[in-house]
């Protein structure tokens, strides 16, 4: 028996036909594309952000004038003692030019499977159509829902300020994906709370120049903390210094006039300077101070919060 079972065996070799044996190639299906699988291909990411600027361009034209939409009768915006001049708002065009160099950077054939761009790609489409939905109720006049969108659109920003630092960078990847969202926190936490002011709260026992000083304290207090922890600490601190310094402007030259917010706002702009600057040098020499470990490399956790050994903006 045994010999004719190996007779066969090699008849069977020597023919070259071999019996077909079911396997998983048989048997398993192909698997359907899903959102979620499709989520993680980087043109699926990159297009996400491409529409999302887009979505922010249309509103932005919405906002100029050039397609217009059906709102309220114009009414003067609400001025209070925490709004900046007017000419402030020119920022946002070093922001926007800053995210359209992003938006084209994550097509570029190095950029777009880059570790940075997937994790950085998706917090910016958020933030980018947070903004547009902004533009959007604010000219609409829903003023309450305005500011929920202004407070999601930072804590987008912020989204994306901590993704990217989980993925190590060159100097001018840092910059692209840093400077707009950076500039653009620093500058949106400034105007939340120009437009939480102008709702206009009153105590009996407060004088409405005491609750712009204590607007300015806490603004001042909020940065301080947001350069503390979060990426762009330098760019967080120009924005915010910017904002003060026009708030100042305002206060001082403008309409509704308060010398004494506009003291505090200039003292404010000097010191969130200031201390841009000096976490900046602190991470700097802290990273320099830190010893190898025996394989080489350091362990990002190791670094404390806000400061990994690639990152020291």
């Amino acid at each position: 028996m045994a010999r004719r079972g190996a007779l066969e065996l090699l008849g069977t070799l020597a023919s070259g036909r071999f019996p077909l044996t079911e396997g998983p190639s048989m048997t398993s299906a192909v698997a359907p594309v899903t959102l979620r699988t499709a989520a993680r291909q980087d043109w699926f990411r990159q297009t996400a952000v491409t529409l999302a600027g887009l979505f922010l361009l249309v509103a932005a034209l919405i906002d100029a004038g050039t397609i217009s939409i059906p709102r309220r009768p114009a009414t003067p915006p609400a001025v209070g003692l925490l709004t900046p001049s007017p000419i402030a708002d020119r920022v946002w065009l070093v922001i926007d030019v800053a995210l359209l160099v992003y938006v084209v950077w994550q097509w570029l054939p190095f950029a777009g499977s880059s570790r940075r761009a997937r994790l950085t790609g998706y917090p910016v489409a958020t933030a980018l159509v947070a903004k547009a939905l902004w533009l959007i109720t604010a000219l609409i006049g829903w003023s309450l829902v305005s500011i929920l969108l202004m407070v999601g659109f930072a804590a987008s920003l912020a989204w994306v300020l901590t993704a990217g630092t989980r993925a190590a960078a060159g100097f001018a990847v840092r910059q692209i994906t840093q400077v707009p969202f950076a500039l653009s926190l620093g500058w949106t936490v400034i105007l939340i709370g120009s437009a939480v002011g102008s709702l206009g709260f009153s105590a009996p026992f407060l004088s409405s120049e005491v609750w712009g000083v204590l607007g300015v304290t806490g603004l001042l207090g909020l940065g301080m903390a947001l350069v503390r922890y979060f990426r762009g600490r330098v760019f967080i601190a120009a924005s915010m210094a910017w904002g003060f310094v026009w708030i100042a402007h305002a206060r001082l030259l403008g309409g509704q006039r308060a010398y004494g917010v506009a003291v505090v706002s200039i003292v404010a702009a000097g010191l969130i300077l200031i201390a841009g600057l000096a976490v900046f040098l602190w991470a700097r020499a802290r990273v320099r101070e830190r010893v190898p470990r025996p394989t080489g490399t350091l362990v990002l956790d190791d670094l404390g919060p806000g400061v990994d050994e690639t990152e020291q903006h």
